[in-house]
C-alpha cells in the first residue's frame, strides 16, 4: 500500500524560493515530495511525501534546550512533520540526505529571518 498526501496550491514554479518538489498548500503548510520514498518500519507504507506546518512553542522550547545542533534540527523537522517518539526516529533513520535537506529548508520559511542586531528604530 502507497501512502501519497494531496497537495494543494499553486505550480511550484509560481512560487519564488521554494524548492522543486515543494509546494505552498492553502493552509500554509507545505508538502514535500521525497526523492527517495521510506519506509518506517519493514513491512510498513512506503511515505512518498510529508506535509510540515508550523512549530509551536513548546517544540522551540525542546529545540533550544537540545544539547546539540543536529539535535535541534531532527526536533524542528519532526515537529513540525507532527511525528513524536519512535515514529519520529524511525524518519530521520531512513530519510536520504537530499530530503533532510529539503525538509529543513521547508521548515525554515516558518521561522522567519531571525533576529535582528542593533538598536531598533
Amino acid at each position: 500500500m502507497t501512502v501519497e498526501n494531496i497537495e494543494i496550491g499553486g505550480s511550484v514554479s509560481d512560487v519564488r524560493g521554494v524548492a522543486p518538489g515543494v509546494v505552498i498548500n492553502g493552509d500554509g503548510t507545505t508538502t514535500v515530495t521525497l526523492a527517495y520514498p521510506v519506509r518506517l518500519t519493514a513491512d510498513g507504507d512506503e511515505i512518498k511525501s510529508i506535509t510540515m506546518g508550523r512549530i509551536k512553542g513548546r517544540d522551540m522550547v525542546e529545540m533550544l534546550n537540545a544539547s546539540g545542533a543536529g539535535d535541534r534540527v531532527k526536533i524542528m523537522l519532526t515537529a513540525s512533520a507532527g511525528y513524536t517518539g519512535p515514529k519520529a526516529e524511525a524518519l530521520m533513520n531512513a530519510l536520504d540526505a537530499e530530503d533532510f535537506l529539503k525538509l529543513t529548508g521547508s521548515v525554515e520559511r516558518f521561522l522567519g529571518n531571525g533576529p535582528k542586531t542593533g538598536p531598533s528604530f
